[in-house]
């Protein structure tokens, strides 16, 4: 994927590569205001009918179990981002050993409602879009943000505990939560 950018912005490293990240930041940021002044309803439709249901609050979410967390880190796919400190294949290796702490920032993440900061920082790459035919262009690409690997481990336990949790209030269809 990397150099798949780097070579569809060949035609433009005679600007500073610093030039370049602004532009295609504020390309994607004007694009991102687009859609979402597209989405403002412009009709008069009659509001939405709210219904009061008695469910347990979502505040009430089990703490994380070891045996989850060894579960999930075996399971996921073992992709990694730049901003893993440490490769995910090797993580997978030591999951016995380290689910322990996994679990812990899982559950203190969830009862806190905090996700660390770190945690919080994606490494965004632009993509060419393959309908676009001309890669000077900074509309011709759309961002794709990676994640840490334990920010997904922790997003995964998130949607997971809120699955329980919503089958137990009927309160969503499950399948509308999707996770990657």
């Amino acid at each position: 994927m990397r150099t798949q950018f780097q070579s569809s912005v060949a035609g433009c490293r005679h600007a500073a590569s610093t030039t370049v990240a602004v532009h295609l930041g504020e390309t994607f940021g004007r694009s991102v205001r687009q859609v979402f002044l597209g989405t403002k309803s412009t009709t008069s439709a009659d509001p939405p009918v709210l219904v009061t249901r008695h469910v347990s609050p979502l505040s009430s979410f089990r703490p994380a179990m070891v045996s989850k967390v060894v579960k999930l880190l075996k399971g996921t796919p073992a992709k990694s981002c730049e901003l893993d400190p440490v490769p995910t294949w090797l993580l997978k290796q030591i999951a016995p050993y380290i689910a322990p702490t996994i679990c812990q920032l899982c559950s203190l993440s969830m009862e806190c409602n905090v996700v660390p900061a770190q945690l919080k920082q994606a490494h965004v790459l632009p993509l060419l879009k393959k309908s676009s035919p001309d890669p000077n262009v900074a509309t011709s690409y759309h961002p794709i943000s990676n994640l840490s690997y334990l920010s997904k481990l922790i997003e995964s336990a998130v949607v997971t505990r809120f699955a329980e949790h919503s089958s137990t209030c009927s309160a969503v269809c499950l399948q509308t939560i999707s996770f990657d």
